[in-house]
């Protein structure tokens, strides 16, 4: 197979003599890559087959007996988690915004600061955007580590994701006081579109029935 070397970002090999010609059962499968298998050489190799690591193969079965054990890679665990650290800055945009609308009755008022419509409408599209984007940066974090791609360019898909969050909100917020900040914008939604194609020219890469 020719291809195999480009399509895979993990594989292995185990030799094993049997008197029967009948293939063994999936459990057994696993026992015998465990017990005996050997990495097999490929192109654009996942974290865990850099690794030299035989504990590749995703779709184990839970303690219920159902479902997937999904397991994340390294880079896609260091991406998430402090991508998680910046949720709680927008939660106090949500209440410093509750301030604002309700003028100190409930959440946090920042003293002095007044906005027209066109900022407020400014503040609020900020705000929803960095929710929704942060949500999805971390969906595209998951949806990597299934993706064929060079490391290269799946670290460039893994980075522009929560960078887009950052910049587009932080380009709403800004605009409503400093026209310049639209280029933040601008950065950010360039960013979102670089994490989006890449991870989905990743997705459609990667062949059918692979694990």
């Amino acid at each position: 197979m020719p291809k195999f070397l480009e399509w895979c970002d993990e594989a292995a090999v185990v030799h094993r003599n049997q008197e029967s010609a009948e293939l063994p059962d999936w459990e057994t499968a696993v026992r015998r890559m465990a017990e005996s298998g050997r990495l097999s050489k490929v192109n654009h190799p996942s974290a865990d087959q850099r690794a030299g690591r035989l504990d590749f193969i995703r779709k184990k079965a839970a303690p219920n007996g159902g479902g997937l054990d999904m397991q994340l890679s390294r880079e896609a665990r260091l991406v998430a988690g402090l991508t998680l650290l910046t949720v709680p800055t927008i939660m106090y945009g949500g209440i410093t915004l509750l301030g604002i609308l309700t003028k100190g009755t409930a959440g946090l008022a920042p003293g002095g600061l007044t906005l027209d419509d066109t900022q407020w409408a400014l503040f609020r599209a900020g705000h929803a955007h960095a929710g929704v984007w942060v949500v999805l940066s971390l969906v595209i974090q998951v949806l990597l580590d299934a993706a064929t791609l060079p490391a290269g360019l799946k670290w460039l898909a893994r980075i522009s994701a929560p960078v887009a969050a950052v910049g587009i909100a932080g380009g709403f917020f800004g605009i409503a006081f400093v026209q310049a900040f639209r280029w933040l914008l601008y950065f950010g939604a360039a960013s979102l579109a670089v994490a989006v194609v890449l991870t989905g020219i990743g997705l459609v890469r990667r062949p059918s029935g692979n694990p």
